[in-house]
């Protein structure tokens, strides 16, 4: 009879599937704050740019005089 691997041992008793959960998670995780920050920061950037520009028009049509 053969000596068991580290690896098999781990896929015996179960304790790879800790290390597997941790590490997808962390992923999944990473993906999700990922996602938030692409969200927010061309949402908001868009937005900054659009108020910008609508304050810049009603500037310019406050020195208009008519």
């Amino acid at each position: 009879m053969r000596e068991l691997s580290k690896v098999e041992i781990e896929q015996i008793s179960g304790a790879g599937v800790w290390d597997d959960f941790g590490r997808n998670a962390g992923t999944v995780f990473r993906w999700f704050t990922d996602g938030l920050t692409l969200l927010f920061s061309n949402g908001l950037s868009s937005l900054f740019t659009a108020a910008s520009k609508v304050i810049a028009a009603n500037r310019a049509n406050a020195n208009t005089k008519y």
